[in-house]
């Protein structure tokens, strides 16, 4: 088997005398009924060998196989410069199919999400598999459900129907002014996409997507409608060339306020 896979004898026999050498023929019979080419099988039998060397040198049997054992394991394959091209994604694979032949110990279960963590992760599939974004984009939505659930219902239930256009409305003027119109932009493009979530699950009555109020598209929307009084005097104290409008410019002043057209 190990000339048919281009492997040193040696790295064979090291595998076959180690912690892990009792899966090794499962573990290649596996690769080759899911079709992998002899090139990623040597690939996946050379990354076990390495870690069963480094378990019988640190006295450990399989068991310590855990995702922080081989983070660990990497890390240090990597300080010395020892970590392949392809070799972490064959610890992967090997610790799935070593958990799976009960050799590794079993994932840990994972801690029960928030209700929150419960609505963003609903709110992600209906964004991958109603709307068809893609993940990368829906990453960027996701913020929406953590800042914008607990400034509407606090610590309490979540009461989906108890939500009015006001609260929506408090929400946006309450964040839009924090940053850029870019931002602003953003941050009602997340809420309507929640809001039609929400009516797509029945948890709201009606549509209130149209209830979010628009940002200003306008480049200069942020440019002041008027100036004070001393902005106005030194504008056309700069423009002034002769008495007349000078007079001109003392009277448009005293009006108190200059306002743009």
């Amino acid at each position: 088997m190990a000339s048919r896979y281009s492997i040193h004898p040696q790295i064979w026999q090291r595998l076959y005398h180690g912690p892990l050498g009792p899966a090794v023929d499962a573990l290649v019979t596996l690769l080759e009924e899911q079709g992998y080419c002899p090139n990623h099988i040597a690939i996946h039998v050379r990354a076990a060998a390495a870690v069963s060397c480094w378990l019988e040198r640190q006295e450990s049997g399989a068991a310590a196989l855990t995702p922080e054992g081989l983070e660990r394991y990497a890390r240090f394959r990597q300080r010395r410069g020892q970590l392949h091209h392809g070799e972490a994604a064959a610890l992967r694979k090997l610790l799935a199919f070593l958990r799976a032949r009960g050799v590794a110990p079993a994932a840990a279960p994972a801690p029960p999400q928030s209700v929150l963590q419960q609505v963003a992760a609903a709110f992600e599939q209906y964004l991958v598999r109603e709307r068809g974004l893609a993940r990368t984009t829906v990453r960027n939505y996701l913020p929406i459900v953590g800042q914008f659930l607990p400034e509407c219902f606090g610590r309490g239930p979540l009461r989906f129907a108890a939500l009015t256009p006001a609260d929506i409305t408090r929400f946006v003027q309450r964040h839009a002014r924090e940053g850029s119109v870019g931002r602003a932009r953003l941050l009602v493009t997340r809420l309507r996409a929640f809001l039609r979530y929400l009516r797509f699950r029945a948890a709201i009555a009606t549509d209130m997507a149209g209830c979010v109020p628009s940002v200003a598209p306008w480049d200069l929307a942020a440019v002041p409608k008027a100036l004070p009084r001393g902005a106005v005097r030194r504008v056309l104290a700069d423009c002034v060339t002769d008495h007349r409008k000078t007079d001109v410019s003392e009277q448009a002043a005293g009006a108190g306020m200059l306002r743009w057209c």
